[in-house]
């Protein structure tokens, strides 16, 4: 590849803070970027220098999931790290591809317009699936399109899915899908509690021996990264936790105002009767109901 369309395209490296995730910061680093190349793609060639950027961040404005790697003259590798399925996949690498094509077309355009075949790099794409869902191994840009025949989406991309069960045995690929699902299940054990959640998750890593030297280096911005998730979930739960709870506050309302005794409302609603009877007295119209039927 030529080495100014290589330097413009990864002239804007990814940036190191809370917004990269854990993907995207270990696999930055040139000995893992170098590793997960071949991993991937077992064909490029030992010793093939590998630059990393990222694309399609413009889209996420989260953090960061997504990397390119660019292998040399021989491939662009776009990947994208996932915790859920997402049936939409190959058309947000569409767009990632051609971010990463723009500059090498610029590069290209004299060898584009000539009549023999231009020597561009093969662009290769892959999802990196970290849930506990089946997922199939291969998914397609017609699959965007479930309502219209393959044939008639007018262009094919394919994007090969690597999960648990078909990452390469051994690989820092499997060790990241693994320390994510443990990451996961940690999170749900601590039940809201971010102390125990970072010990239970220490101490399985090294039981499991998974990523111990990028860990034991990067300790502290993993544990940033995953305790803004664990805070999120924490808040997410709590807002559900309210809405629910809010939801059968209306119900006893209603069901108060219908004549029901509280005691009853208050086993079918699960509210206690301390919050029944401040519903009744924040409530005139339930108040004189419940303040009739107790007259009668």
């Amino acid at each position: 590849m030529d080495t100014n369309i290589e330097d413009r395209y990864t002239q804007n490296p990814l940036k190191r803070n809370l917004k990269d995730s854990v993907f995207s910061d270990l696999f930055s680093e040139e000995w893992y970027a170098s590793n997960l190349a071949r991993e991937l793609v077992p064909e490029i060639p030992d010793g093939t220098p590998v630059k990393v950027s990222n694309a399609g961040s413009v889209m996420s404005p989260g953090p960061i999931h997504d990397l390119v790697l660019i292998a040399g003259d021989y491939a662009i590798v776009a990947v994208e790290a996932q915790s859920t399925k997402n049936p939409n996949m190959p058309m947000r690498i569409l767009l990632y591809e051609f971010d990463i094509l723009a500059p090498m077309l610029h590069g290209l355009r004299r060898e584009l317009l000539s009549g023999a075949h231009a020597k561009m790099p093969m662009v290769l794409a892959f999802v990196i699936y970290t849930g506990s869902g089946e997922v199939p191994g291969v998914m397609r840009l017609s699959d965007c399109y479930p309502d219209r025949p393959p044939a008639d989406t007018g262009m094919e991309l394919t994007v090969k899915v690597i999960h648990a069960s078909n990452a390469p045995k051994g690989s820092k690929v499997s060790e990241y899908i693994r320390l994510c699902q443990l990451a996961d299940g940690c999170r749900k054990e601590a039940k809201g509690d971010m102390e125990l959640y970072a010990r239970l998750l220490k101490e399985r890593s090294e039981k499991a021996n998974i990523l111990q030297e990028y860990l034991r280096e990067k300790w502290v911005e993993v544990m940033g990264y995953y305790e803004a998730i664990f805070n999120q979930d924490v808040a997410d739960e709590a807002m559900r936790m309210d809405a629910e709870r809010e939801g059968r506050e209306k119900v006893a309302v209603k069901l108060l105002a219908d004549g029901m005794a509280p005691e009853k409302v208050s086993e079918l609603t699960d509210l206690d009767m301390d919050c029944i009877r401040k519903l009744m007295e924040s409530r005139p119209a339930v108040s004189q109901i419940t303040t009739r039927l107790g007259a009668g």
